[in-house]
């Protein structure tokens, strides 16, 4: 991507929608302001990182709070770039979502600079442009503490340096641009574990891509798994001190139960997410007493085993019916629209509504109807059309971009990636898992666009 005139007023224009989208969404909730601070900012997975990242900038431990012990459900990455961020400007949330904001607008021009030697300049401004006015990029960058919008840039900047292990003339830099993309994934799979078998994709992509040069091509993948897994180390070094355990997180395992299993068992138990969640926790509790083990005393990781056990158990027992609920997980994730999270934010009236409780989509289009209000619909209709244009486009671009055989390389590792985001996910269906696969579809997205407009334009000036 040369500095042209042309290329830097683009730059110009993408950070200034991006920016600006994203610091009017900061600008009307007012996460500064302490009510909203409570209310909304520091809930959930937010109020944990909140709380590890103070203990690790005023205690120097990784754990919920001075007198707790040590944690093994997260893991770093996003604990310390918040806790960064506190050392500068003390304990407050919103100077993390600045800086956010900032991260994402960054991520929009990294997209742009990934795709312009793949696609051109055309599809890589049409997806960029999508990448600054996406409603979830926006919501979850501007106004929560949550890990996604690093997750993401992350993402982004070993994609990035990968394209510079290809485009690179000398052979040294080739190899400096491999290893720093294996560093930068490193630091995102640090961020938030499930993308610790992406590797994997990027390694037989390196191979792939220097196939005719197998030397080369097992030297890149080489440093960039060096790299990759000098990162993750001492992280793994560290549970195995501490727990006993060699291993990244518990949270495979706890997810496992919490997000898989209690879903499928909602069905047959006829109850909601909370009281099942509850109850095979407890279950998980018991099969530890059985084994003469006391749930009190053992740590994250000892735990994770057993939770693990009792998942995939229930699993087992329905397969059928898990596969069922998992393709639903997957309709789920990106056809939620995430309503009650944006009304929660503008302090609109509305009531969350629990998908996974409608397996009938004629119920779950009344049930939202019903328990909505006029303004979350309203905001409803708006997000479904945004997802709807990009999704419809999404699949035109794919269309297109798999008819040109010199881009089936990159086509096939970007489905790669985005298969592997959207099958961990699994049955949960959150909006905001979808994230890391946001960029991925929108590369598809911009080439549609382009596709669309050259065949509108071509007709209407058609005799």
């Amino acid at each position: 991507m040369t500095n042209t005139p042309r290329t830097l007023r683009t730059l110009l224009l993408l950070i200034l929608l991006s920016a600006g989208l994203r610091l009017t969404f900061f600008a009307l909730v007012q996460p500064w302001a302490p009510a909203t601070e409570s209310r909304y900012v520091l809930q959930s997975d937010a109020r944990d990182y909140h709380n590890l990242a103070t203990t690790l900038l005023y205690y120097h431990r990784f754990a919920d709070g001075a007198a707790h012990k040590p944690s093994a459900l997260r893991t770093p990455g996003y604990p310390v770039f918040v806790a960064a961020i506190y050392s500068l400007f003390g304990p407050r949330p919103w100077a993390v979502l600045v800086a956010q904001i900032a991260l994402d607008v960054f991520s929009c021009l990294l997209l742009f600079a990934i795709l312009v030697p793949q696609f051109g300049r055309a599809p890589a401004v049409a997806a960029a442009a999508l990448y600054a006015m996406d409603p979830f990029l926006t919501l979850y960058s501007s106004t929560t503490l949550f890990s996604d919008t690093l997750f993401v840039f992350l993402l982004l900047v070993s994609l990035w340096f990968l394209g510079g292990a290809f485009n690179q003339l000398d052979p040294r830099k080739r190899i400096g641009f491999a290893a720093l993309s294996g560093l930068m994934l490193g630091l995102h799979v640090l961020t938030r574990p499930i993308s610790q078998f992406l590797g994997i994709v990027f390694v037989v992509t390196l191979i792939a891509a220097n196939r005719r040069k197998p030397r080369l091509a097992f030297e890149h993948a080489g440093v960039f798994a060096l790299a990759f897994m000098a990162v993750l180390l001492p992280w793994m070094l560290r549970n195995q001190q501490v727990f006993g355990r060699f291993a990244l997180s518990s949270s495979d395992s706890y997810n496992l139960l919490v997000l898989n299993a209690v879903p499928l068992e909602m069905r047959h138990r006829n109850q909601d997410m909370d009281t099942v969640k509850q109850a095979l926790l407890r279950e998980a509790d018991d099969l530890m007493r059985t084994d003469g083990q006391q749930p009190e005393r053992l740590n994250e990781l000892e735990k994770a085993g057993y939770q693990r056990r009792l998942a995939l158990s229930y699993i087992r027992r329905d397969a059928s019916g898990f596969m069922k609920c998992y393709v639903v997980g997957i309709a789920h994730m990106f056809g939620n629209l995430g309503t009650s999270i944006f009304a929660d934010a503008l302090g609109l009236p509305s009531r969350a509504l629990e998908m996974k409780a409608y397996p009938d989509i004629r119920q779950l289009v009344l049930a939202f109807i019903r328990v909505k209000g006029p303004a979350t619909i309203t905001l409803a209709a708006f997000l479904m059309a945004f997802l709807l244009m990009t999704y419809v486009s999404a699949l035109v671009g794919l269309f297109v971009a798999a008819r040109q055989s010199a881009h089936w390389p990159f086509v096939i590792f970007l489905l790669a990636l985005l298969g592997y985001f959207v099958l961990i996910t699994g049955v949960a269906g959150l909006a905001r898992f979808k994230m890391p696969a946001i960029p991925l579809y929108l590369a598809f997205s911009g080439v549609g666009i382009v596709r669309l407009y050259e065949i509108t334009t071509r007709r209407a000036t058609a005799p």
